[in-house]
């Protein structure tokens, strides 16, 4: 009885390679898909002058940050002129980490550009350091004023 399956008939080798090859399309699969997901967020970034790598925000994905909410908010500082200004201290890496402690990075950057129109002094630290304390920090920087 000859064997018409072309599987069953590979050397051991040759199924060993198959696997591989398998595995390996899964895997730029599942990275394509990735990259198309956070492609519009990378357009959206790119459009609004903030610096953003593909590689950085699938890095946020795997440290299980949302990457909208960071990028949003840089492009939100970037647009309030605040984002590089070292008055304020606002850096993605501080984003990301403040993100990961549970803080409400929107609503810093919301309290932030609040201080600058405002004309008070408040920079990333303070602000997040408030925020962390369970403090409405958009409502105390308004009131401040």
């Amino acid at each position: 009885m000859t064997c018409n399956l072309p599987i069953i008939a590979m050397q051991d080798g040759q199924i060993l390679l198959l696997v591989v090859i398998v595995v390996g399309l899964l895997v730029a699969l599942a990275i394509l898909v990735q990259f198309a997901r956070l492609g519009s967020l990378w357009l959206q970034a790119f459009a609004s002058g903030v610096p953003v790598s593909m590689i950085r925000l699938l890095a946020m994905k795997l440290r299980r940050v949302n990457p909208r909410t960071i990028i949003e908010a840089e492009i939100q500082a970037t647009q309030a002129d605040i984002m590089h200004d070292p008055k304020f201290g606002i850096t993605a890496d501080l984003l990301e980490n403040h993100y990961i402690l549970g803080g409400d990075v929107p609503r810093v950057i919301q309290a932030l550009v609040a201080a600058k129109r405002s004309g008070i002094e408040l920079d990333f630290k303070q602000a997040a350091d408030i925020d962390l304390a369970d403090h409405d920090i958009l409502t105390r920087a308004v009131a401040e004023r």
